[in-house]
């Protein structure tokens, strides 16, 4: 730990020194470093800021952003055309590749290729790994990246960080059982019982893929058929596929009767 009573101070040549620095760095951006090193160091937020002559508020925040985005923080980055004197020169953007979302695909066009790199939307855990991946190895922003998968761009960069130091198991959706249960709503719950009910009084096909087919094609609602499966099984819909034409066939001879 650095006790700053021990040490000697020269107003003369720390106001020299200071005016240099705001020179080659800017006023701002020397402001900021010295109210973070007198914080680091243990001193008090509105000492450092009364000192300094600015609003305690901007302390705190030049504190969350420099930890947050490193020394592209000192940069007033409002003015995009001035030169980063902390960052390096910005990458040219590479103009061989374009991303898209057509439909239901996300597209991945390579330069010149005919072919170009297409995934299914639906395929959530593939699109993340292909596109984080091209994120991580600066072939295209975070941000082209966001909008096609719908997310922002901070949690892109975040997903990416998560991609390049777990690997595939960093990207699984810890909340599966809490979204399982949202996407089974009962009106959701419903709709599967009376298609599959239907299906199996009128004899056509009680399967998890021609139950979600019909489903599909009457209400507009997808659902995948492991979810109509789970749904399934949890209601125990199974023993409907025998016993229902039974039921009903038996009470239709019972009214005629």
């Amino acid at each position: 730990m650095i006790d700053c009573q021990q040490m000697s101070f020269s107003t003369t040549v720390g106001g020299k020194r200071r005016k240099k620095a705001e020179m080659f760095l800017g006023k701002n951006a020397v402001t900021k470093i010295l109210g973070l090193a007198l914080y680091w160091l243990g001193a008090r937020r509105p000492e450092i800021a009364a000192e300094l002559g600015i609003p305690e508020n901007s302390l705190r925040t030049t504190v969350r952003v420099v930890l947050r985005d490193g020394p592209a923080a000192f940069e007033d980055r409002r003015h995009s055309h001035r030169q980063y004197t902390f960052l390096p020169p910005p990458r040219p953007a590479t103009k061989a590749l374009k991303l898209t979302r057509e439909d239901n695909m996300i597209v991945v066009r390579f330069g010149t290729m005919d072919a170009p790199l297409t995934i299914p939307v639906t395929n959530q855990v593939q699109s993340r790994i292909v596109l984080l991946s091209l994120v991580d190895s600066g072939l295209i922003s975070s941000r082209d990246v966001a909008e096609v998968l719908g997310l922002s761009s901070v949690h892109v960069r975040n997903l990416a960080a998560r991609l390049a130091d777990g690997d595939v198991e960093a990207l699984r959706d810890k909340r599966r059982g809490q979204q399982k249960q949202h996407v089974l709503t009962p009106e959701v719950k419903s709709e599967i019982v009376l298609q599959y009910s239907a299906n199996a009084v009128t004899g056509r096909s009680t399967s998890s893929r021609a139950v979600v087919a019909d489903i599909e094609e009457r209400c507009e609602l997808t659902l995948s058929d492991r979810t109509l499966r789970y749904c399934i099984a949890k209601l125990g819909l199974g023993k409907l596929t025998k016993d229902l034409p039974e039921l009903v066939d038996r009470l239709k001879r019972g009214s005629n009767g």
